[in-house]
C-alpha cells in the first residue's frame, strides 16, 4: 500500500503477473533483512545474534505504543483514561528497557546492548527518512496534479 500511495516507489506496489504478490517488494524487505541478521551476528554467537534481534523487535514493536499511550494522556480525557496511560507508558517504557539488556551468557554486554540500540535506531531513522521522502514526493504529486 505504500507503493500505491506514493510514500515508496511505484514499483513496489506493482503485482507480480502471475501470483498477484508485491515481488519487489518482498524481496527488498528479504535483502533488508538479511542486512540486519548479518549485523546482528558480528561479534557474537548464533544465539546472541537471536537474542540481539529479538529484542531489537521488542524495541521497535513497542514504540508505536509509547506514542499511543502519550496521545492519551495528552487528549486529558476521564481519570481512568489518564490513569490507565500513565500505567500503559511506564509498562511500556519499563519492557523496553529490560529488552536493551543483553543474556546472562553473553560474553560482550556491551556490544550486545550497543547492537539493539544500534538496529533500533537504524530502524527507526530508516522509516523517518521513508515517510520523509514519500511525503516529498506524494505532495510533488498532488500539486503536479
Amino acid at each position: 500500500m505504500a507503493g500505491i500511495d506514493h510514500y515508496l516507489p511505484p514499483a513496489f506496489g506493482r503485482l507480480h503477473p502471475r501470483w498477484g504478490s508485491p515481488v519487489v517488494a518482498l524481496i527488498t524487505q528479504a535483502v533488508i533483512a538479511a542486512i540486519f541478521i548479518f549485523l546482528g551476528q558480528g561479534g557474537t554467537s548464533v544465539k546472541g545474534a537471536y537474542d540481539v534481534l529479538v529484542s531489537s523487535t521488542v524495541v521497535i514493536t513497542l514504540v508505536p505504543f509509547l506514542f499511543l499511550f502519550a496521545a492519551a494522556l495528552k487528549l486529558r480525557g476521564p481519570w481512568g483514561i489518564s490513569l490507565a496511560a500513565l500505567i500503559g507508558l511506564g509498562t511500556t517504557l519499563a519492557a523496553i528497557i529490560f529488552a536493551g539488556f543483553p543474556a546472562d551468557d553473553d560474553p560482550n554486554k556491551p556490544l550486545a546492548v550497543g547492537k539493539v540500540i544500534g538496529l533500533t535506531a537504524a530502524m527507526i531513522l530508516s522509516g523517518v527518512a521513508i515517510y520523509a521522502l514519500g511525503r516529498r514526493r506524494a505532495l510533488a504529486l498532488s500539486n503536479g496534479a
